[in-house]
């Protein structure tokens, strides 16, 4: 018979730490289901979700490492209990979503980051203006909105109006931060 190894100090503080981590994981998982007026905590482990899901699985292959697989197997059980959020915060779709909408009745939204309509720390340049219209043309969203943008209310640097004509869009609501 197989003489049961001890359990070094390095082992017991990453078994406590693997059952936070894993406690971390299921309110992380349950963050979307959970309303935040319900309970003010619960969305912060929403929030801090992917980086739980790395250490439980950084923690998997530390015991899987140590061949010590009953504990490999309760992170893992957490990720699969928690498949849902884990597919919503990485997102393998395929092309789901791209093209035209399978239902006419569904709203499509986007909301787009344009950062002024040019690549961070570089100046304007037309043709990431056009291919950033060019994208949002494709996926005709009915309802948009833009993030980041220098805009006027009046001549050549009213952004909103230019927006509101390249993509024939009736309806515009438009809050400046500042006029």
């Amino acid at each position: 018979m197989k003489k049961a190894r001890k359990a070094s100090f390095l082992d017991k503080l990453l078994r406590l730490v693997g059952v936070l981590l894993i406690l971390a994981l299921i309110l992380g998982s349950l963050a979307g289901k959970i309303d935040p007026r319900d309970n003010k905590y619960i969305p912060f482990f929403g929030l801090a979700y992917p980086y739980v899901l790395c250490m439980n699985v950084a923690m998997v292959i530390y015991w899987l490492i140590r061949q010590r697989w009953a504990y490999a197997f309760y992170p893992i059980l957490a990720m699969l209990i928690g498949w849902q959020a884990f597919n919503a915060s990485i997102g393998f779709i395929g092309n789901k979503g791209i093209g035209p909408k399978a239902d006419k009745d569904a709203i499509r939204m986007m909301t787009y980051n344009v950062h002024s309509f040019r690549p961070y720390g570089e100046e304007v340049i037309e043709t990431v203006k056009e291919q950033m219209l060019d994208l949002i043309e494709e996926e005709s969203p009915d309802i948009i909105c833009f993030q980041e943008f220098f805009t006027r209310f009046k001549g050549p640097y009213n952004i909103t109006d230019s927006l509101r004509q390249s993509l024939k869009i009736k309806n515009v609501f438009f809050v400046p931060i500042s006029k």
